[in-house]
């Protein structure tokens, strides 16, 4: 029984992380910034229901057009 219980929680632990994900698309606005230690790094911006928000990319990266968030 502990074992099938296991297996059950297991499953549900999986399938709930897939389960949030959601496409957020890039607003086309990207910009060089520089980190408090000192890294040159790209700031996309990305679009999600209204919601805009920023990831920072390694210097040198092109921002994606899209990216699954949870």
């Amino acid at each position: 029984m502990k074992k099938i219980i296991t297996s059950i929680i297991a499953l549900a632990a999986a399938t709930n992380a897939h389960a949030f994900a959601v496409t957020a698309y890039s607003t086309g606005q990207q910009e060089l910034v520089q980190t408090v230690t000192g890294q040159t790094v790209v700031r996309c911006h990305f679009q999600y229901s209204g919601q805009e928000f920023t990831k920072l990319y390694p210097f040198g990266t092109i921002c994606p057009m899209s990216i699954e968030v949870e």
